[in-house]
């Protein structure tokens, strides 16, 4: 996920009013709000089955800058309209915000944290009450509120799976975890691996004496696994090379200390001392055994000559207690970087599947891209059999990025490739063939593009969200412009009208 979100930025360098179009498979409905779109975020607020879609936006134009919550449902029939919204403003205490089920109250609601208050909002008869007090604790490592942007994380979640969502709040070194039980919150804190660096040009100290001291902080990854089979969920607190693992008692609460520590070997030191190189670890059940396996991406060398690392070891092989000495069941040592990589079943046969997303440019590439434009973005899929995966791509995909040199920023947008649109319950994919077009493509079950597609004449996204809003099965799509200034007040709503 660091990496896409680099990748990302290194080549990047109310009044509501709307149209609706339509595509030979897509329903197009336009949406403009008078503030700068943040955030759209398909949500059932009110567990009718059809999604609605929570808006975070905030006006520049006013000083200081104001942020506001909309949320736009849909008419009989799942069918939308830009002029059905209701707008609440966002007090500037608040910084994160996650939607949910509270435990103990039906339908569900939008939660927002400040420095030391949980608070939420109700959306009831197509109207936002709130914010409603909801629980306090000390303090959160996010302080500070942005006038022009509300995070959004997911810290309202089942995270022991017991199937009641639990809040977790981070600190500097540690985190409150809440959970709901005899009709009140009750607090525990569990240790976590963090890290902070710092900087300041300490040789310019005579010209710039008070000059700006930065300081990073990195929250660490958390993956819910079970880690021996026996059917209860451990917490998996990951920071680099760092895991720490949390089992739990018989109340299904995590302990203060991790059970086990662990510190992997998969870094170069030398990579390590030129800052070359990053380390990417994920947990999942890679072979369906039921136990948490690890899936590490170790990336290095230099932009024109990249290197990654991929690694699994397998619970069945007992990793988590060998730690650094444990010895991978599957690598490969890739000329490319890699995205991920990425665990899901793609082909609907009930097993987990593996896809890499790489980037390659080498020196004679890198000409290409400079004269063409457009460089490579390859998926390779890693189809499994029998839970066992491949240690060849079972196929491989490519989607071309262009480049406008002269503005200095993507031209398009990346590719998605999660998401069902003909209900086959097989990924298809979407992708921009350049700015004003995008392209909607059906796969098979060896994830190969078929003759099935459309493309659709539409101001493209960097990033498209696939996601059924309606419920009807099929996905649709969700168009943000944050890095057009032209666009930047607007999104689209693509809803899929089937028949594929």
């Amino acid at each position: 996920m660091k990496l896409w979100l680099s990748v990302l930025f290194f080549i990047l360098p109310v009044l509501v009013y709307g149209q609706s179009n339509v595509a030979n498979h897509f329903r197009i409905i336009d949406f403009k709000l008078k503030g700068n779109v943040e955030n759209v975020i398909p949500a059932d607020l009110d567990q009718d089955g059809v999604k609605e879609l929570m808006v975070i936006h905030h006006y520049p134009a006013l000083n200081p800058s104001h942020r506001y919550l909309s949320v736009f449902w849909a008419l009989p029939g799942g069918r939308y309209a830009p002029n059905q919204s209701v707008e609440v403003e966002i007090p500037q205490r608040f910084t994160l915000f996650d939607f949910g089920n509270l435990p103990a109250q039906q339908g569900e609601v939008v939660i927002m944290l400040s420095n030391n208050t949980a608070e939420y909002y109700r959306y009831e008869n197509r109207t936002l009450n709130g914010p409603i007090p909801l629980l306090n604790f000390s303090n959160q490592l996010i302080q500070i509120s942005d006038p022009e942007q509300l995070l959004y994380y997911d810290f309202l979640y089942d995270w022991n799976n017991d199937g009641k969502n639990e809040i977790m709040i981070y600190q500097i070194g540690d985190a409150d975890l809440f959970y709901f039980q005899d009709g009140k919150w009750v607090k525990t804190t569990i240790d976590l691996p963090m890290s902070a660096r710092y900087s300041s040009i300490t040789p310019l100290r005579r010209i710039f004496p008070h000059s700006e001291l930065s300081v990073h902080y990195n929250t660490p990854s958390i993956f819910i696994s079970d880690r021996e089979g026996d059917g209860k969920s451990d917490l998996f607190i990951i920071e680099d090379e760092n895991i720490w693992i949390f089992g739990q008692n018989e109340k299904g609460m995590y302990a203060q200390k991790p059970s086990i520590k662990l510190k992997m070997n998969l870094t170069d030191p030398k990579e390590q001392a030129r800052k070359r190189d990053q380390l990417s670890l994920t947990i999942a059940d890679l072979d369906d055994d039921r136990k948490a396996d690890l899936i590490s991406n170790y990336q290095h060398g230099s932009f024109f000559n990249q290197k990654a690392d991929i690694k699994i070891f397998y619970g069945k092989d007992q990793w988590t207690e060998l730690g650094p000495k444990a010895k991978p069941g599957r690598a490969w040592a890739l000329n490319s970087w890699v995205i991920g990589p990425f665990v899901k079943d793609m082909n609907a046969d009930k097993s987990s599947d593996l896809v890499m997303p790489t980037i390659q440019i080498g020196v004679i590439s890198a000409a290409q891209v400079l004269i063409a434009n457009n460089f490579p973005f390859e998926f390779k899929y890693y189809l499994s059999t029998n839970h066992t995966i491949p240690v060849e791509p079972t196929y491989v995909d490519q989607v071309r990025l262009f480049i406008d040199f002269k503005e200095g920023k993507l031209s398009g947008g990346f590719p998605n490739i999660f998401g069902d649109f003909n209900g086959d319950r097989i990924d298809d994919l979407v992708f921009s063939k350049n700015e004003q077009e995008m392209v909607v493509v059906i796969k098979d079950r060896q994830s190969k593009r078929t003759e099935k597609l459309e493309t659709i004449k539409i101001p493209t996204a960097i990033l498209p969200l696939v996601e059924d809003v309606n419920g009807d099965n099929l996905g649709d799509i969700i168009l943000t412009y944050p890095m057009d200034t032209e666009r930047q007040n607007e999104f689209k709503l693509l809803i899929n009208q089937g028949k594929w």
